[in-house]
């Protein structure tokens, strides 16, 4: 059976605590930073932020190398100072 993905949020969307980020149907995307999984395997919130997909390789012994997509929750505060420096180089660039 294949994993089903019925919605999904946008890479870099800002969300609240408790805004749901992904339903699903089986774990496609696993739960990273920030990111909590509900029992129908619903990824939701758990801080205000941004939202981040990676894929990430997982070396266990049992499983060999196995690449897993993982979903994260970039705080308000990190995002803040994110924004300000892309502010300030993009000035930068047009400054020429």
């Amino acid at each position: 059976m294949h994993c089903v993905v019925i919605s999904l949020s946008l890479y870099a969307q800002r969300v609240i605590p408790g805004n749901i980020i992904i339903r699903q149907r089986g774990t496609q995307f696993h739960p990273g930073a920030n990111v909590g999984m509900g029992r129908d395997h619903t990824l939701f919130a758990l801080q205000s932020g941004r939202v981040h997909f990676a894929k990430e390789l997982l070396a266990r012994p049992s499983y060999g190398k196995r690449v897993r997509k993982f979903v994260h929750g970039t705080p308000v505060w990190l995002c803040v100072v994110c924004d300000e420096r892309q502010l300030v180089s993009s000035s930068n660039i047009h400054r020429v």
